[in-house]
């Protein structure tokens, strides 16, 4: 009995060591893998275990790597993460994305607590600021225009004072009351050195004029502007620029430069060239850009009431550089650009060099538009060359005959109809522009590859002016298709444009645009984006993302259910677009106002509103769509209405056309009443800053102070990215490894759970059934 105690007493002990030293290899918790020893069915329970592990021995490697990476994950904080994969919350292919959004959620609630100006944002304070802000910075657009005037008149001298007849008053004087034998205007400039700056302080003069007018010796001026600059030669622009202080060259290196093309001879030889006497001649814009002048460029484009106007010369003249802004209406024939094939007309090469079929179209077309019943829009016609032109001018003569209620739209109008070519249509516009072509087939049916203007060098530039003259339509009239352009016959540059020209006009802008939203790097939709666009696609509203094609996009738009190609409403997210902006006033105010000049109704979406409260974002939506649909016929809509919005011409006093003057209207929208606290705040940020607000600092000073506003931010993110990393590498990791189940593990959970990371778990898994939030 002795003996067998002792050698009971003795395997008891090699069991419990035996026992002890498993319990440290596998870091096992006894209580909850087997229960405590005092357990009655303790035994069995520590058999069972032994015997599930002897089962899935060969699982061993992959159960030891589990629990590695299992450790290092529980230590960075994921214990959550990995307790929701092992229970099958989370499956495999959802760990990363789990990740990421947990991450994300608390980077940012972390970091928008430590910023006061995210901490403390809100949208509707922020929106009152803007509409505050927008209505004093016209208002001291409007002082200032007040301010300048009254400067200017107080330098003006009384006219009841009493002068000497030798003093420049005097001789002023003495001129106005004569009737004839009047002093030359040269010696009369030069008599009133004093006074003429003060009653006239801006000169609006040519180059000639300056020549004639003003003596060399003359006391120099301020400021000497040119406009249209790619058109002055040098020699006319040098003796105005020598009587100023400073100058400043405004001008297109893309347009017209100067030539007495007209003035040469053409031939129309087989080969279709076009031989001018004189080459064109050197601008003086061309001379500053090769002398190395400072020069800004103007990228803002604001002439085309469809963007379809300007993608042509935008893509292929200034590389889709051009800050252009899309219409809210795609597709309407009232808006963009038209090809009309001309059938039977012949182009009298060698002859009239003239397209009479192709002319008398083109009459018929504008005699058509003008007639109608309320006609309004100005109308504008451009031809390849003069005799073309002559002979259009010719016909309507003609038709101002038979249809007298036409005539006030030619004599009397602000903008009256008129009939250009290339050469000279260079600073003109109107609503409407017909251009006529005019060369074509010849009477044997032979196609030459002269087009006058666009074969000479520089012809591209030529053209570019031409097809940028519209504000909302651009009907191209030609007798031809554009395969009739035989481009292996012809190196003219000004040639080949033109053929993509009338491929442009007949095809529409699909390619173009394509080409042009790669080159203008719009970029994808953000993540802000693309969330409130799955919102709305699930309320049942159809949603485009990106409308436009050039620098600038409406971020999302709602489609018009009733009308096809057109939109409801714009969406302006907190994004890329917004954030490119340099200045306040870009922001929230100029481009805001173009696009309301161009019929849009725009809606914005601050993220930060959005993490708050999608659901009330999404209602204010809603209810900007339900204010669409409810107001009257959607003025401003399609092609006509937006022009009677912004430029009608009224018909009072001149019969059915007597729309010849112009009444210029600018909505005004009341703002929407407000809190006074509000209000208040509002006011109190404006007239804080107005003085020195980015609107008014130079580019390098607002980037100085964003930079220093945004390092702490950066520095910050930088942390949180790196942390981001090591946790991304780990959650890969795991990934890889599948976890036993926990009946086989024994103990499912890791020694030093704590309650952040249970809380981080619940965030997580949260967080997945809410595809709205960030």
């Amino acid at each position: 009995m002795g003996t067998a105690a002792a050698g009971l007493v003795e395997a008891a002990g090699a069991w419990s060591v035996a026992w002890g030293a498993a319990e440290s290899l596998l870091e096992a918790e006894p209580s909850v893998t087997w229960g405590g020893p005092d357990e009655a069915a303790w035994c069995g329970t520590a058999r069972e275990a032994i015997g599930r592990w002897a089962e899935h021995l060969r699982g061993l490697n992959d159960w030891c790597a589990w629990r590695r990476e299992r450790l290092a994950a529980c230590g960075c904080g994921l214990a959550a993460l990995v307790d929701a994969y092992e229970s099958g919350t989370i499956q495999r292919t959802e760990l990363s994305e789990v990740f990421e959004r947990s991450y994300g959620e608390r980077w940012l609630v972390q970091t928008a607590d430590a910023s006061r100006a995210i901490r403390e944002f809100n949208a509707r304070a922020h929106g009152s600021a803007i509409d505050r802000f927008r209505q004093l910075d016209r208002e001291v657009i409007r002082l200032t225009r007040s301010v300048v005037a009254g400067r200017l008149a107080e330098r003006v001298p009384g006219v009841g004072v009493s002068v000497s007849p030798s003093s420049e008053v005097g001789i002023l004087r003495r001129e106005l009351e004569k009737r004839s034998r009047h002093m030359p205007t040269r010696r009369l400039i030069e008599s009133l050195p004093n006074l003429l700056p003060r009653l006239k302080p801006c000169f609006l003069m040519s180059p000639l004029s300056v020549a004639q007018y003003l003596d060399a010796d003359h006391p120099p001026f301020d400021l000497v502007v040119f406009d249209e600059a790619s058109q002055i030669p040098v020699w006319d622009a040098i003796g105005s620029i020598a009587r100023g202080t400073d100058a400043i060259i405004v001008g297109d290196s893309k347009q017209l430069p100067p030539t007495n093309f007209f003035s040469t001879v053409e031939a129309d030889d087989d080969d279709g060239l076009v031989v001018p006497l004189d080459d064109e001649l050197e601008s003086i814009l061309q001379e500053c850009n090769a002398s190395g002048v400072p020069a800004l460029r103007l990228k803002w484009h604001y002439r085309s009431r469809h963007e379809s106007l300007i993608t042509f010369s935008n893509h292929h003249y200034y590389d889709d550089q051009l800050h252009t802004f899309p219409s809210p209406v795609e597709h309407s024939p009232e808006l963009g650009v038209s090809f009309h094939k001309v059938d039977g007309a012949v182009y009298d090469r060698g002859g009239t060099r003239t397209n009479r079929v192709e002319a008398e179209a083109v009459v018929a077309e504008v005699v058509r538009r003008l007639c109608e019943p309320g006609a309004t829009g100005s109308i504008g016609v451009v031809t390849f060359n003069q005799p073309q032109q002559g002979l259009i001018e010719d016909l309507f003569d003609e038709a101002r005959r038979e249809h007298p209620e036409i005539e006030p739209f030619f004599v009397g109008a602000e903008e009256p109809v008129f009939v250009k070519n290339l050469e000279n249509v260079q600073g003109d516009e109107r609503d409407t522009i017909i251009f006529s072509v005019g060369y074509g087939p010849d009477a044997a049916g032979k196609m030459s590859m002269n087009f006058g203007p666009l074969n000479a060098e520089g012809g591209e530039r030529r053209l570019n002016v031409a097809v940028t003259r519209s504000r909302y339509r651009l009907l191209v009239f030609c007798s031809m298709q554009p395969e009739a352009v035989d481009l292996s016959r012809t190196r003219a540059t000004g040639v080949h444009h033109f053929k993509r020209f009338l491929m442009y006009a007949q095809r529409g802008p699909g390619a173009i645009a394509e080409a042009a939203a790669a080159h203008a790097d719009a970029g994808s939709p953000s993540d802000l984006e693309r969330t409130v666009r799955t919102a709305l696609e699930a309320r049942g509203w159809s949603v485009r993302s990106r409308v436009g094609l050039g620098g600038y996009r409406v971020d999302l738009a709602i489609d018009d259910p009733e009308r096809e190609g057109e939109y409801l409403l714009g969406i302006e997210c907190d994004g890329p677009m917004y954030r490119r902006a340099s200045t306040a006033r870009d922001r929230d105010r100029t481009r805001s106002s173009v696009m309301g000049g161009l019929g849009w109704r725009l809606v914005r979406v601050w993220s930060t509103a959005w993490r708050l409260d999608p659901d009330g974002c999404i209602a204010q939506i809603e209810d900007a769509i339900a204010r669409a649909i409810a107001e009257p016929r959607r003025a401003g809509r399609t092609g006509r209405r937006a022009r009677e919005r912004f430029t009608t011409r009224g018909t009072a006093g001149r019969g059915r056309a007597g729309g010849a003057r112009r009444r210029r209207h600018r909505s005004r929208r009341a703002a929407a009443p407000e809190a006074r606290h509000d209000e208040y705040r509002a006011a109190t940020r404006v007239r804080g800053v107005s003085s020195r607000s980015d609107i008014y600092h130079e580019p390098h000073q607002r980037a100085g102070r964003a930079c220093s506003r945004g390092d702490r931010v950066a520095g910050g993110t930088d942390r949180a990215r790196a942390r981001a990393a090591a946790a991304r590498r780990l959650v890969w990791r795991l990934a890889d490894h599948r976890p036993l189940p926990r009946a086989v593990q024994g103990d499912p959970r890791p020694r030093g759970l704590g309650g952040d990371a249970v809380c981080q778990g619940r965030r997580v898994l949260a967080s997945r059934g809410q595809p709205g939030r960030l």
